[in-house]
């Protein structure tokens, strides 16, 4: 009896012992700061995960400390009114950076697509010579666009997949730009390019793409498949 109680002890042990190391490791410690526009850390900044009740507060220096379960995929910041989110991916170090100011934007997400959704871009080469256009991110991965160019007029959306870096600033993507122009005459184009777009509304990207021909093109070579682009813009 008192042999049969030993081995259920050490299978019980040896259970927990099992038990306590995946939690372990099915966890991770987050680290950052949390500073303003200007670069000047903050204090009391409360943060917690989006899935459990588990929290901290950043210190003096705005730095942060917080172990989270692998399954959480978000963090939450909230300093006064203002609230915050930020996707954790697989990064171990989270840095955050509030607006400030006599007005700032309350609820930002520091997401530059989600938090300046309007626009307006020049775009020079491509099938029309150039272009200017408002564009409207409808969400952080569609935007959609109208404007004058070098055949008329131009209307087109794109698609962006993020590149998941800090700041969230970059993007591929790929799109569907009609030209009409004035004859009568359209062409479509579908560029395909890399797009960086800054928390203060900045907006550079630089494409490469293929068209339709059309009747106002002298020939249909190659090369009038093709086309180029280079895109500057601003955020609002």
């Amino acid at each position: 009896m008192i042999t049969t109680i030993y081995k259920l002890k050490i299978i019980l042990v040896a259970n927990l012992l099992i038990l306590s190391n995946y939690m372990l490791k099915a966890q991770t410690t987050l680290y950052g700061m949390v500073s303003d526009s200007s670069g000047q850390s903050l204090e009391g900044v409360f943060v917690k995960t989006g899935c459990l009740s588990d929290s901290t507060s950043s210190n003096e220096m705005g730095e942060f400390q917080l172990t989270v379960p692998d399954s959480c995929k978000t963090l939450v910041f909230s300093l006064g009114e203002l609230i915050y989110t930020e996707e954790i991916y697989d990064r171990k170090i989270i840095n955050v950076i509030f607006p400030t100011g006599e007005n700032p934007k309350t609820n930002l997400s520091l997401n530059p697509r989600k938090d300046y959704p309007y626009g307006i871009q020049l775009t020079l080469a491509r099938p029309s010579l150039f272009a200017i256009s408002f564009n409207y991110f409808h969400t952080e991965k569609q935007s959609f666009e109208i404007g004058i160019c070098g055949r008329g007029m131009e209307i087109g959306t794109r698609r962006y997949f993020s590149l998941n870096d800090y700041g969230k600033n970059k993007a591929l993507y790929i799109g569907a730009i009609t030209n009409f122009s004035l004859a009568g005459d359209f062409v479509l184009y579908v560029p395909f390019g890399y797009h960086i777009l800054s928390h203060n509304g900045m907006a550079f990207s630089i494409e490469i793409g293929g068209k339709t021909p059309s009747s106002i093109d002298e020939n249909t070579s190659i090369i009038d498949f093709l086309g180029f682009g280079i895109n500057f813009g601003f955020q609002f």
